[in-house]
């Protein structure tokens, strides 16, 4: 670089050339902070069903074929796992990652802590396809295989209600506070 400016400061265009390079090396450094800093990778040996990032970036949680639930930091750290008495077809965080919603094939929906550690769970007669998580955590959706959709409480676990779907669905998202909004997509194309 030092050539190619002494050599362009000869034609007299220095100061538009080491404007450029100086904007090129603060991009690239840039790059190579973001890239050392937000990549990284992890080998489970399990298929991955599901996965679920708090807004802040801070907490990942991934839900597994052979019944794991991990969350890890932004460096790629272990924070905690969860185990249930199966495959995990969802998971879903909270808006700061303090809370994680699963839905797992042995029936059940589970609400965990910043640890890890279960706060409570919710048992249907179906397996649970996916389930949802409001930002705050205060409010949990599920739906099972069934057709059967379940808005619970995030505080209790308790139903506050239900509703039959027209086909089964795979997909749901959930979006707020307090007040939320739900979106279902089902295998009947809609």
């Amino acid at each position: 670089i030092d050539v190619f400016i002494q050599e362009r400061k000869r034609k007299g265009n220095y100061i538009n050339y080491s404007c450029a390079y100086a904007l090129v090396f603060l991009l690239w450094m840039g790059s190579l902070t973001l890239a050392q800093e937000g990549v990284w990778r992890e080998s489970l040996n399990s298929i991955v069903y599901s996965t679920s990032l708090s807004l802040d970036g801070s907490t990942a949680v991934v839900g597994t074929r052979n019944d794991g639930v991990r969350a890890y930091d932004q460096r790629g750290q272990l924070r905690w796992e969860f185990f249930p008495r199966s495959t995990v077809w969802g998971v879903s965080t909270s808006e700061d990652g303090s809370r994680t919603a699963v839905a797992s094939e042995d029936r059940h929906i589970y609400l965990l802590d910043q640890n890890g550690q279960e706060l409570w769970s919710f048992r249907s007669s179906r397996i649970f396809q996916d389930v949802a998580l409001s930002r705050t955590g205060s409010s949990v959706f599920a739906v099972d295989e069934g057709k059967t959709a379940y808005f619970l409480s995030g505080e209790t676990g308790q139903v506050l209600w239900q509703t039959t779907l027209r086909d089964t669905s795979d997909a749901i998202a959930i979006y707020g506070g307090d007040t939320v909004r739900v979106l279902v997509g089902t295998r009947g194309a809609q």
